[in-house]
């Protein structure tokens, strides 16, 4: 069996490897990893996702004020929060390196958040931490403050 890359640079489809990556390993293994197979499948998706209407939302940055309020706890999931979790969803997929997005980073006061870690997605609507524990040491950046790393 071949062996395939993770990423191919293809463009405006690059998002979609990092979103599908587990689908595609799949498929590269099923079709003994012929790259036109994969191509195919990501331009079926990406035409596919295009027709949910992509949104790219602006992201806020460092002195801007909506940073700094209280976001509002979300009464009810609709099919507008839900809409508005797929846009941050797209809106993460779209930076180079983020890892996490809250709704106010868009400049949106309601307590959602979006989250890519290892290829596992998560939107997260009234998140709470309920318990903690121990302590741990780690580098953290964030979109909103670029250039900044604690």
């Amino acid at each position: 069996m071949k062996k395939y890359k993770q990423q191919i640079d293809i463009g405006k489809l690059g998002f979609l490897i990092k979103k599908y990556n587990p689908l595609f390993r799949l498929l590269a293994e099923l079709n003994d990893g012929l790259y036109s197979n994969l191509i195919e499948c990501l331009r079926m998706i990406y035409d596919s996702e295009k027709e949910r209407s992509m949104a790219i939302r602006e992201l806020r940055y460092n002195d801007d004020p909506v940073l700094r309020k209280s976001c509002r706890e979300v009464e009810e999931v609709n099919d507008r929060v839900r809409q508005l979790l797929d846009d941050m969803m797209d809106t993460l997929h779209n930076t180079e390196s983020g890892a996490a997005l809250a709704a106010n980073q868009i400049g949106i006061l309601r307590r959602l958040v979006v989250i890519d870690y290892c290829d596992q997605y998560l939107k997260l609507v009234n998140p709470k931490i309920i318990k903690s524990e121990g302590e741990q040491e780690c580098m953290e950046g964030c979109l909103s403050f670029p250039n900044r790393v604690a």
